[in-house]
């Protein structure tokens, strides 16, 4: 049976000699090595580059959005603005305050008249502006009744009413144009009973009767002149107490505009 050689016959009969393992040796390292830097430039990763902060999130606007209603709601959650069709009526905005009672609105009328409406805590409306059919402002009580009214006629004279619950009308300040200022006072019923004007000879005073006649009239006018005129209910002078630069003068009349009565003898202005 054929053994395997030893010794320095064993390295002879394998055909590498110890300088050929040595050169071998050193040509397997140094293979290792650049093998291991040619992958590692090959595979290795670039470079990091420093990454600049990521943009804030843009805002996505729209050309336009369209909706029946909207609504802002407060820190608790309850509504404290809308903005809608109401029922029957034109777009309006409604701010509410804490306890979620209408306070403000705005909105347009039928005819797109626009009118805003104040509110007291009791959701009542206590002051209301419109433009049709006449630009004006008015004023309620707690119990809803106009008290105050302020507007613009067609005409274009501005005027003033002020009215107690109840009453058609008790007072009304206006200035006609082409006129001077007169202010009325109307009685519970509406009927006129009073009113005072200037115009250019002076201010006068008219009284009427519940029919609207004038009963009385007193008046002042240029160079110190006065007077106070009594009138029937037919509309005719039947006495008058005059003052001017002569002095005072009363006269009275009869139905007919015949003089009954003289003081002095002179007939009065």
């Amino acid at each position: 049976m054929r053994g395997y050689p030893s010794g320095p016959h064993r390295r002879e009969a394998c055909g590498v000699n110890r300088k050929q393992f040595g050169t071998l040796l050193v040509a397997v390292v140094a293979a290792g090595f650049l093998g291991g830097a040619t992958s590692d430039r090959l595979f290795r990763p670039p470079p990091a580059i420093a990454q600049e902060a990521a943009p804030p999130p843009t805002t996505v606007t729209a050309d336009c959005v369209r909706a029946r209603a909207f609504e802002l709601v407060g820190p608790t959650g309850k509504a404290r603005a809308s903005l809608g069709f109401p029922l029957n009526g034109g777009p309006s905005l409604r701010l509410m305050d804490d306890a979620g009672r209408v306070r403000a609105t705005l909105y347009l009328q039928f005819g797109g008249a626009p009118a805003l409406e104040l509110s007291d805590g009791a959701g009542k409306a206590a002051t209301a502006i419109s433009v049709a059919p006449f630009p004006g402002l008015a004023m309620t009580d707690n119990e809803g009744h106009e008290g105050v009214d302020l507007r613009l006629r067609e005409d274009g004279t501005p005027a003033l009413y002020l009215s107690q619950p109840g009453a058609k009308g008790s007072a009304v300040l206006e200035v006609p144009r082409l006129q001077d200022a007169q202010l009325w006072l109307a009685d519970r019923e509406g009927r006129y009973r009073a009113s005072l004007g200037i115009d250019r000879d002076g201010p006068h005073l008219n009284l009427c009767d519940e029919a609207g006649k004038a009963r009385a009239l007193l008046e002042a006018g240029r160079a110190g002149f006065a007077r106070l005129l009594l009138i029937d209910e037919a509309s005719r002078w039947r006495g008058c107490l005059s003052l001017d630069e002569k002095g005072a003068a009363a006269e009275l009349w009869d139905p007919n505009g015949q003089t009954i009565w003289r003081a002095p003898q002179q007939t009065p202005r």
